[in-house]
């Protein structure tokens, strides 16, 4: 027992000292960033024609809408397929990502089951710009960086639904729908 005892305390300290390493190379995360992640054009009327005040550009054009304007059967079905506890958690869905972790090697599921938040996935898709690394430390390295920013970004904002409103303005949906 006491055997048992001391290796999970040597390996607890080993990986809290492993994550503090990647928390220190991660940044804060704003509004700002994320506003500027995605192609966004202000235009003003002048007369009779629209005049081009600025644009935030990037790859992909984007009219961004408000949540408000995303009708909650959609709002809801994102939610449902992306993250069911997305209400509940703080950026990061502990009992997901545990269980995609041990999918990894005990292959519960058929599929590769994703452990990302909503939030950790608009942190990956728009801040890290990550995702494709190929080795396991890299990855690693990402997915703490992620968590990390994710809890960082829901305790900034003052609600879901502006996370919510972010990623639906800017995921990619396939084909031409971006």
């Amino acid at each position: 027992f006491l055997v048992v005892v001391i290796t999970g305390t040597i390996v607890a300290t080993a990986m809290t000292v492993y994550v503090l390493e990647f928390m220190d190379e991660s940044t804060d995360v704003t509004i700002k960033e994320l506003e500027n992640s995605a192609n966004t054009i202000v235009y003003a009327q002048d007369g009779d024609k629209l005049v081009q005040l600025y644009a935030v550009t990037s790859e992909v054009q984007r009219i961004p809408v408000d949540i408000e304007q995303i009708p909650q059967h959609v709002r809801d079905a994102f939610v449902c397929v992306e993250d069911e506890r997305f209400y509940s958690h703080e950026g990061v869905d502990y009992k997901r990502t545990f269980a995609a972790f041990a999918n990894m090697f005990m292959h519960i599921y058929d599929t590769k089951q994703g452990g990302s938040t909503i939030t950790q996935q608009l942190i990956k898709n728009n801040v890290l710009q990550g995702g494709y690394e190929t080795n396991m430390t890299d990855k690693l390295r990402r997915k703490i960086q992620e968590q990390f920013l994710a809890v960082k970004l829901e305790d900034q904002l003052d609600s879901k639904e502006t996370i919510l409103e972010y990623y639906l303005n800017t995921i990619n949906l396939g084909g031409n729908c971006l």
